[in-house]
């Protein structure tokens, strides 16, 4: 009787990896550590479940270039980086899911020319970046369903592909933000996506250090002229804007040693003066000469440490503030005596201890007069018509002031106040207690000023610090708040100062001073977020 053959397993081919399963055109690979470096020569289809790669990256792939099918499914790796798949010519299914991908390089699907189906599902992706399906011709079919993807600007260019019908692709629900949350993409229209924003960025920079900036309109060209306080170069620098380099340039200087502030007063004579406020040798105050095309000295204020100048006018007088920083300096109140043809002593402030700011503004017609001053509370001054003096009226409740600045918006007044370290305040006036109340905080770090400004139609505050990243808030008038909107990297920034200058189409410019670098310019751009 003849012996019954024992069972044998096929023989494995020579080719298949140990972890992997390989039919003629088929192989399976399971808890693989690595990409395999060889597969027999007709697998076209290859699956990996639990694969154990910890990264995909450039040319990971790129030696299996008869795969048309690559399933990898429950695997570690979470970041798909640069030409994972490169090489991959006749690949035409890519098959990603159930893992916990959660970034994609913008080029990680490049060399991929004949690929028509891409799943991404079941994945922690929150957003895909700009240019990812770039090159991919043949592609007809997309699944990101099951991620956590949030609806905003980084992901519009996808909604307009889908929008446009570029592919076909499952419909996934938006993880965010909170107006879109679990809304389906099928759903989602251009409307649902405003990316058109505002910002500013760096145009030029200047040389020297600076405390101060100011403007004024030259009466020959009606052009905007900027005037920085540079201390430690020791002049006002004058800088207009080039017509033919189309940058700006120094027009003028005027010697002032160790000056913290160049502020003009133009007056509707025509008259224009720079007010030199100097650390030593007083405030100097220098008078445009038309037929020299220069400023020459006019007059000297007897001043021993200035730390600000404040002008308005009121009632068609022109005043100037000066806030004396000095232990025993005196902050006063000058007016224009035309007769005179000189500023002259108006009012003498009562000597609280180390003036730092002035902070001029009204509410209706009726002028008020801010004073900080050294470890107290802000003092609130009213204008007294009959008098023609401010009267102190109270103390506004903040602790530790550096600042002030006060703005009109939507017809009421605000002010705000800088804390170095804590909480820098928005105040709003209350008119039935002829007073500030609070309105909105912002956590400070190293905090020197926070400083309103507008362009155009749009309004920002810059919350500028010695230690962190300036802030830039701009004002939602649907959430009626001011919503943080750029950080700005300058170094030790003390003001601000947005400039209007009409190159061919007119353009919004934003001067930075700073007190341990360069002035730093920045230009007011439309940004197309989604890009």
């Amino acid at each position: 009787v003849a012996a019954t053959p024992v069972p044998t397993s096929p023989p494995r081919h020579p080719h298949c990896p140990m972890s992997c399963n390989c039919t003629a055109d088929k192989a399976l690979c399971v808890d693989t550590p690595s990409v395999p470096r060889r597969i027999p020569a007709g697998v076209s289809s290859l699956i990996f479940i639990e694969a154990g790669f910890p990264r995909l990256t450039t040319g990971s792939f790129s030696h299996l270039q008869t795969v048309s099918l690559l399933f990898l499914k429950s695997c570690t790796f979470k970041m798909i980086g640069e030409g994972a798949f490169d090489g991959m010519t006749n690949l035409r299914y890519l098959f990603i899911e159930l893992s916990k991908i959660n970034y994609l390089s913008k080029q990680a699907f490049t060399g991929l020319p004949s690929l028509m189906y891409l799943s991404l599902a079941y994945n922690d992706l929150s957003g895909l970046p700009v240019g990812l399906l770039n090159g991919l011709g043949s592609l007809n079919y997309l699944d990101v369903s099951h991620n956590p993807l949030v609806c905003d600007c980084r992901l519009k260019w996808l909604v307009d592909k889908l929008l446009a019908e570029e592919y076909f692709s499952q419909p996934f629900k938006c993880a965010g933000p909170a107006e879109l949350q679990d809304k389906l993409s099928s759903k989602l229209t251009q409307d649902d996506f405003d990316c058109i924003k505002p910002e500013f960025h760096a145009f030029q920079s200047m040389s020297e250090v600076s405390m101060r900036i100011d403007a004024y309109n030259k009466s020959t060209t009606n052009e905007r002229n900027v005037v920085v306080a540079e201390p430690e170069a020791g002049v006002c620098s004058i800088f207009t804007w080039d017509h033919v380099e189309f940058t700006f340039k120094v027009y003028n200087n005027i010697t002032a040693p160790a000056v913290v502030a160049c502020t003009p007063v133009q007056m509707l004579t025509g008259e224009l003066f720079i007010l030199a406020a100097q650390l030593y040798g007083g405030t100097r105050v220098f008078k445009f000469d038309s037929t020299k095309d220069d400023f020459v000295l006019f007059q000297t204020i007897d001043t021993i440490k200035p730390s600000d100048v404040e002008t308005f006018r009121i009632d068609g007088t022109y005043y100037v503030a000066l806030a004396d920083g000095a232990k025993g300096g005196t902050s006063a109140v000058y007016f224009w005596d035309a007769d005179g043809n000189k500023f002259t002593l108006a009012q003498e402030l009562p000597n609280l201890y180390r003036e730092a700011d002035f902070e001029f503004f009204e509410v209706g017609n009726q002028p008020y007069l801010i004073m900080l001053s050294s470890g107290r509370h802000p003092a609130l001054y009213k204008w007294s018509r009959g008098g023609k003096e401010f009267t102190y009226q109270n103390d506004i409740s903040f602790e530790e002031p550096v600042a002030a600045h006060t703005f009109v918006l939507n017809g009421d007044v605000y002010l705000c106040l800088t804390q170095y370290i804590g909480e820098s305040k928005l105040l709003r006036w209350d008119a039935s207690a002829s007073g500030f109340e609070d309105f909105q905080t912002f956590k400070s770090r190293g905090a020197m000023v926070l400083q309103p400004l507008r362009v155009d139609e749009e309004y920002y505050l810059v919350l500028g610090s010695d230690i962190v990243m300036t802030e830039v808030y701009r004002w939602d008038p649907q959430e009626n708040k001011f919503v943080k909107s750029q950080d700005m990297d300058v170094k030790t920034p003390r003001d601000f100062k947005v400039v209007t200058v009409k190159p061919e189409n007119e353009d919004n410019f934003l001067f930075v001073a700073s007190f341990s670098e360069q002035t730093e310019i920045f230009r007011h751009e439309l940004v197309d977020l989604s890009l």
